[in-house]
């Protein structure tokens, strides 16, 4: 189980031979190294079949305790599987990317509502969300 294996030649005593996978730490069960590449498999395995079981899979998490223990990188590729999945319900609009979003998020930033009723956005919204991001997320 270490990588190590014993290699005999014809008549030389055994000696251990030592993997060249190299570890940091125990990479192996870290979701900071195994969350983001399972992510992308699970969508391109099932990309553009709309299949409901992987969709809600990859849903971006409601709750405040699950939503913390996401890092933000997992949150855009989820948002991005999403999309892969249900390929075909993708649309160009500023609505169909807020129902990407939880309620949690959404409701965290109000000119988020004025974003997905506009048109386009302004500049003064998208600076106005940043900052009400911002202040969220330093609480």
């Amino acid at each position: 189980a270490t990588g190590n294996a014993t290699v005999s030649g014809g008549g030389e005593a055994p000696r251990r031979a030592v993997s060249s996978l190299v570890l940091e730490g125990d990479a192996r069960g870290s979701p900071d190294v195994t969350a983001p590449a399972a992510l992308v498999a699970l969508a391109l395995s099932f990309l553009r079949t709309g299949n409901r079981s992987v969709l809600r899979r990859l849903a971006i998490p409601n709750g405040l305790f699950l939503l913390q223990r996401e890092r933000p990188h997992w949150v855009s590729l989820r948002a991005t599987g999403l999309a892969l999945v249900d390929w075909h319900a993708v649309r160009p609009t500023h609505a169909w990317l807020a129902e990407l979003l939880p309620p949690l998020l959404r409701s965290v930033c109000p000119a988020m509502r004025q974003w997905v009723t506009a048109e386009e956005p302004s500049a003064a919204v998208l600076r106005t969300a940043w900052h009400e991001g911002s202040a969220a997320r330093q609480r």
